[in-house]
């Protein structure tokens, strides 16, 4: 049984993982007068320095508090503007702490510059990747006996606990500069001068709204250093669009792993109205696909300074016969590949402004790549889609240099497998004019269907890998008979078949919405993808939608097991069904029958995948689709989150 588990509060765990871990640090005179309210009377001797807990802390651990001592410090950020949840960052003279609290409308309890006195018996403290965070409670998750999960102070308990005192307190920034961001200044409230959005992510939007998805952008000095800028998809800022100017950034300083990484409250702490360093505009200038190719002549070498390349995307990711990494981008007849640091979300015909200044040309067994591309450096400008340029085999063989990394139609042509029968490994493609080697990943998702018989016409992607080759984004790119379920059986685990934050598109599933717009998304956790639906900030009446399996052969007695797991619970939304006269297109018209199958309930621990036992289908013959159904209601509060993982029929 796969189990996600977190160390923050229960909301949007996916957001927080990377986003909500903040703390900060700001001098404070605790002799000011009063600007209003007061201090309870609290003795100077109860209270130790938050750097002084936070010395206590032995990464990796999770420690009760057996103290009746406090810290006191000010409030320096809070859940205002929806970039932190269920977080307050407070801090003293000495250093900052993140507190958890489950509690939502903290920015009306605890504003900016107030004075809070925590209690610290009973509390606990740990640390996620680097950041230290005091929470209210813990919990073992996989029942070993270990706790291994931290969570906010309950509601009911943060009256006795978290002491408000004076409130309306001047919170001063520190002044550094990027070379001072050292581990001592991790949690504080900082501000950078002279600095600026990145050419590809000035005029872009701080956050992903639609999608919920926290974005990174990259601010950079004028002498060439940079930080990442990270801001939540819940923020009420994810839509604005970051300033193309100059100016100062305040901001808390934290750390995810090894990454630093800054976390605006809002807007207000960005003013960036004065002249880009060097004048110009975002963006550099633009070099094209043929020019920024012809600068390799066989050793590694790097592009223009100031340089960029803007093209469509031509390769594939969401069904995986491409590393996470790479794409292909092509504009008019010449085309690249580009390696990103970290894997990127650019989707099939995106239209991209890459900056590859100072990225290095090389080549991976003969492949031309632009390699090294930091991920902020790209953004996407539009959409279009690319037509192939129809050449034959031997044309492409004659002509491969100039023809890789473009999208090409192969005519009349087979498919003969080296020693099997589906797309997997290594396939020659033949025609009149000579063969050659179409190579497909294991990770790809129709790395099994099986080949066509028949000549076909075939849209590839001319590659190299020490020899000419090419290779198909998609099923789509085959015009021809496509057996997408040979065995008749099911093993989905979605590990290579969806992509995080996207609808799932799986070769031979459907992912239908019955009522309303919405459908089945895949996502990921700790390196484990899952599918999930959710009716949650839904504006429809009334949701409905369909995840349906491919055909599976029910001649002999089958069996049906998957896990799913639920979060934010207020109601049963999801059920599996059965029909053998589904036509693989319209499930309203199908004779559906309901399955008995056990599903997660409300008081197994959110996010913690249950089993559902063993489904017998021996009552049905023929062949059949499996359908899970979720329905549910955005403005009737039905809006629990159900995940599904594992789905088998064998």
């Amino acid at each position: 049984m796969k189990k996600l588990t977190s160390l923050f509060p229960s909301f949007s765990i996916f957001c927080l993982l990377a986003l909500l871990l903040v703390s900060s640090c700001v001098d404070q005179d605790f002799d000011t007068p009063p600007a209003n309210g007061e201090d309870p009377d609290i003795p100077a001797s109860a209270i130790i320095s938050i750097k002084e807990l936070k010395d206590m802390h032995q990464f990796g651990t999770i420690n009760q508090l057996e103290s009746d001592k406090y810290i006191v410090g000010l409030v320096t950020a809070n859940d205002e503007s929806g970039n932190f949840f269920q977080t307050i960052i407070m801090e003293d003279e000495t250093a900052g702490i993140l507190l958890l609290i489950e509690q939502s409308g903290l920015s009306n309890l605890y504003p900016v510059g107030r004075r809070l006195f925590v209690r610290l018996d009973d509390l606990y403290l740990s640390d996620f990747n680097g950041l230290i965070q005091l929470a209210g409670q813990v919990s073992d998750t996989d029942g070993d006996g270990v706790v291994d999960r931290v969570d906010g102070i309950e509601e009911v308990l943060v009256d006795e606990i978290v002491l408000r005192g004076q409130f309306g307190l001047e919170v001063i920034p520190t002044v550094v500069n990027l070379g001072e961001l050292n581990d001592d200044k991790i949690g504080s409230l900082i501000q950078l001068e002279n600095v600026q959005f990145i050419d590809s992510d000035a005029g872009e939007t701080y956050a992903d709204a639609a999608g919920q998805r926290s974005v990174n952008r990259t601010i950079e000095t004028c002498d060439g250093g940079s930080i990442i800028v990270r801001s939540s998809g819940f923020a009420n800022f994810a839509n604005q669009l970051t300033p193309e100017g100059n100016g100062t950034l305040t901001a808390v300083y934290t750390i995810f792993g090894t990454t630093k990484q800054l976390v605006i409250r809002d807007t207000s702490d960005v003013n960036f109205g004065g002249d880009r360093c060097g004048g110009g505009t975002p963006g550099g200038t633009e070099i094209s696909i043929g020019d920024l190719r012809n600068l390799y002549n066989g050793a590694a070498t790097n592009a223009p300074a100031g340089s960029k390349i803007i093209g469509t995307v031509i390769s594939d990711r969401a069904n995986g016969n491409i590393d996470g990494r790479n794409l292909i981008i092509q504009n008019g007849n010449r085309g690249i590949t580009v390696r990103f640091q970290d894997e990127h979300e650019y989707d099939l015909n995106d239209v991209l402004e890459i900056s590859t200044s100072g990225s290095e040309l090389s080549d991976f067994n003969g492949l031309v790549q632009v390699s090294g591309v930091p991920i902020e450096n790209a953004s996407v400008t539009g959409s279009n889609s690319i037509s192939p340029m129809t050449v034959t085999v031997a044309d492409f063989l004659a002509q491969s240099d100039a023809l890789e990394s473009v999208l090409l139609k192969f005519e009349d042509v087979m498919l003969t497998g080296d020693g099997g029968t589906t797309y997997n490994g290594n396939v020659t493609v033949s025609d009149a004019t000579g063969t050659v080697a179409m190579f497909t990943r294991g990770a790809a998702t129709f790395s099994g269907a099986t080949l066509p018989e028949m000549e076909v016409d075939l849209v590839a992607v001319g590659s190299q890998f020490n020899d000419p080759q090419i290779f198909i984004r998609n099923l789509d790119d085959v015009d021809g008979e496509v057996v997408v379920n040979p065995g008749g059986d099911i093993d989905e685990d979605f590990q290579s078949s969806v992509t995080n934050n996207a609808d799932v598109d799986i070769t031979g599933w459907n992912n239908l919405a019955i009522q309303g717009t919405r459908l089945w998304r895949g996502r990921e956790f700790d390196g484990n993808f899952y599918v999930q639906a959710t009716a949650f900030n839904d504006t429809e009446a009334n949701m409905e939608t369909w995840l349906i399996t491919p055909e599976v052969d029910l001649s002999s007695p089958k069996t049906l097991t998957f896990e799913s797991a639920q979060a934010f619970y207020v109601h049963d939304g999801l059920t599996v069904w059965i029909a053998t006269d589904y036509d693989g297109t319209n499930a309203d018209t199908a004779n559906w029958t309901q399955l008995s199958a056990n599903f997660a309930q409300s008081t197994d621990q959110q996010y913690e995948f249950q089993p559902s036992g063993n489904v017998d289908l021996s009552a049905f013959s023929g062949t059949g689709h499996i359908g899970f159904r979720y329905q549910g209601s955005g403005p009737l509060g039905n809006t629990t989150t159900w995940l599904l993982d594992n789905v088998k029929v064998d």
